[in-house]
């Protein structure tokens, strides 16, 4: 039986599903009308594929025109605030994806962003992030301050940090700020090249038996996903790590490693 190193596998140009929010407009929810300072368990009841997990807890659904301004799409947006004292405690939300982002491969987002200083203030910055998990912000890819008089269309290219189904949003903290946010959009596809060398990290593949992921200095994670982003299966903590693959249906898969000094390595591999 053949044996194929990872040197067999062309660094072809690789293109990812094209992503998109579930509910990035926040059109999908039960919320009516003007909806303030929610608890995050209670936002939660009211909006799909969206959550709340900010230590704030003071979330806002905005439905109709009639709250403290008119959603640039539909006719729901959400805000978040920043708690107006010492603790500067911030609200935070994470927006489900139908797959995931792949770490490494690149993105174009585009969202609306505005602020209010009705209740004092001067604004305070959005920030945005990758997450694998929908209670926690992940690795930070956007930074902008809101204009406090309009809505602006904001797009931005990013290098997705890890891979996560999340793409996480909050304030800064920094100072008290009531920010807007409305119709998240992934734009396109994600493409992305290994920027990793192969003799850091080795893929190799025994077609119909196994495929063996190796490093010199050590894996932290090594995964291996479907063309829909799906996660097949993983590992942790291993030098060398072995994925069984005698039952699996023949197709394009994704392997990703990650090694002890968090490069990783995007392979596509044939099985």
């Amino acid at each position: 039986m053949k044996i194929l190193s990872s040197l067999a596998f062309s660094l072809l140009f690789l293109s990812a599903s094209a992503q998109q929010f579930l509910n990035g407009d926040f059109e999908n929810t039960t919320s009516v009308g003007c909806n303030y300072n929610l608890a995050n368990a209670d936002f939660n009841l009211l909006m799909s594929n969206v959550v709340a997990y900010g230590p704030n807890e003071e979330m806002d659904i905005q439905t109709g025109g009639g709250c403290y301004g008119v959603a640039p799409s539909g006719q729901t947006f959400v805000s978040l605030a920043v708690q107006n004292d010492a603790s500067l405690l911030v609200d935070a939300i994470t927006l489900e994806l139908a797959a995931p982002l792949v770490a490494g491969y690149q993105y174009t987002m585009s969202f609306y962003l505005t602020g209010n200083n009705d209740f004092g203030g001067n604004g305070d910055s959005i920030i945005l992030g990758v997450s694998d998990v929908s209670n926690a912000f992940g690795q930070k890819i956007y930074t902008h301050f809101p204009n406090l008089t309009q809505w602006e269309q904001l797009t931005f290219s990013f290098t997705s940090p890890v891979t996560g189904q999340y793409v996480s949003v909050q304030n800064q903290g920094a100072v008290y700020g009531w920010t807007f946010v409305d119709d998240f959009v992934m734009q396109g596809k994600g493409t992305g090249v290994n920027p990793v060398s192969t003799d850091n990290i080795s893929v190799v593949v025994i077609p119909g038996d196994r495929i063996l992921c190796s490093s010199p200095m050590g894996l932290s994670h090594t995964s291996v996903y479907n063309t829909l982003g799906q996660l097949i299966t993983s590992a942790t903590d291993s030098k060398e790590t072995v994925f069984n693959i005698s039952g699996w249906s023949k197709g394009i898969y994704i392997v990703q490693c990650t090694d002890e000094l968090g490069q990783t390595f995007n392979r596509k591999v044939s099985l």
